[in-house]
């Protein structure tokens, strides 16, 4: 006589691991820069992040602003330039948020920048015309420049960085003093970023 086989007890319903966070809504607690801000629907690893990451964005918020950026649990990500006309919405320009001053931002990346070319490469002694910024290697994303003798061509990839044109100029002449500047963005970047 076969014995009976036990019954298997009931299976209950699954139990997530986490509960789900409650969504998130209004300024990020922990942003108390005097810039607007953005809060990330998903993340990535690189230096763009596109609209369709975006969550929410403060109203105050303008294309080529510069702000603060959180993800979707407020933690600070970094501080980008906004653009919700291009399908590249943010371009980083660091990680993390904490205090943040453009003009030093900006004196401090530049001067990194002309520092590598003319202190450890050596092209000033080699040459009178090369690339002095270059995009996100230079951590200016959007910004490509180049010397060409006396000549300083400045190429704008994004209307972020075009807006900070005048300052990127003031601190290029610091290191460039005699040098004369010249302004370019493509019809093709203008048309794509929403320049007009």
């Amino acid at each position: 006589m076969e014995e009976p086989r036990p019954t298997p007890p009931e299976r209950s319903e699954p139990k997530e691991a986490f509960p789900p966070r409650p969504k998130l809504v209004g300024r990020p607690k922990s942003h108390e820069l005097p810039i607007p801000w953005i809060r990330l629907r998903s993340t990535a690893s690189g230096h763009q992040l596109y609209k369709r990451m975006l969550g929410e964005v403060d109203p105050k918020a303008r294309p080529g602003d510069i702000v603060a950026v959180y993800d979707r649990f407020d933690a600070p990500y970094g501080v980008a330039l906004y653009n919700p006309r291009s399908l590249i919405a943010l371009r980083l320009l660091t990680r993390g948020v904490g205090a943040f001053d453009p003009d030093a931002f900006f004196n401090e990346r530049i001067a990194t920048a002309v520092t590598f070319r003319r202190n450890i490469l050596d092209l000033d002694a080699r040459t009178d015309a090369y690339r002095i910024i270059h995009d996100n290697g230079d951590g200016l994303p959007g910004l490509v420049v180049d010397r060409y003798g006396d000549c300083i061509a400045l190429e704008f990839y994004s209307l972020g960085m075009f807006k900070q044109s005048a300052r990127i100029e003031r601190v290029l002449k610091i290191h460039f003093p005699n040098a004369r500047f010249f302004h370019r963005a493509s019809p093709h970047t203008q048309s794509m970023e929403g320049f007009k």
